[in-house]
């Protein structure tokens, strides 16, 4: 499914069957612009192929796909480099758009935008604050893109995905708008970047939804 809907968006897609052969084929040289890894492989786990990653003369960027239950499971991978997470059960698009905009940025290049979100979702910078499931401020960051269905938000630290919480944009006049949903994904910061989240929305009111299209210039 995953290798389909990447090669639809133009992507040269190999895939490999476990773990061991992962690696041997990256042993090859072959230039590989991105890795997709699950944690739960045979032969290697995902753990261990990214140990070996470690080795290579170039490590590609790497995208963890996995539906772990491991407690605590983001530290350990920001100490392996990884660049972005994504839990299972995930969306199709979140994950097309990550591939491409790390793709792009390896490539030093502008990321290409899926025709499915074009018109729907705006670049801003907005302040944010995101508070957990019983109202606590866990962070203050940026709000970069908004739409009906998430948000890019920058945060000074990882937000595990999964996490459901509440993000709230409080703006020049009028009331602060608070939108509830859960961390799909973050993405690995550079030295001096703050960590990028992906942030999708369950239930909005019809209210929501209008305050959202007059916040983001949506048509």
């Amino acid at each position: 499914m995953l290798r389909t809907a990447l090669e639809d968006k133009g992507f040269q897609v190999e895939t490999v069957g476990d773990g061991l052969a992962a690696v041997d084929f990256l042993k090859t040289g072959r230039k590989t612009d991105l890795v997709i890894l699950d944690l739960f492989l045979p032969t290697l786990d995902g753990w261990a192929v990214l140990a070996q990653m470690q080795r290579l003369p170039r490590r590609p960027p790497v995208v963890v796909l996995s539906g772990t239950a491991e407690v605590n499971i983001t530290p350990r991978i920001f100490r392996e480099g990884v660049e972005a997470y994504i839990a299972k059960p995930f969306q199709l698009a979140v994950l097309i758009h990550t591939v491409q905009d790390l793709v792009a940025r390896g490539r030093s290049q502008a990321p290409v935008p899926d025709r499915r979100q074009q018109g729907e979702r705006r670049t801003l910078t907005l302040p944010v604050t995101l508070l957990d499931s019983d109202g606590r401020a866990l962070q203050e960051g940026r709000l970069l893109n908004l739409s009906l269905h998430g948000a890019h938000v920058e945060l000074p630290g990882a937000v595990p995905p999964g996490q459901r919480l509440r993000l709230v944009h409080a703006p020049g006049s009028g009331p602060p708008l608070t939108l509830e949903g859960t961390v799909q994904w973050w993405r690995h910061p550079g030295v001096t970047e703050a960590t990028s989240h992906g942030i999708a929305f369950t239930d909005l009111s019809p209210e929501q939804q209008q305050r959202i299209k007059g916040i983001a210039a949506l048509d």
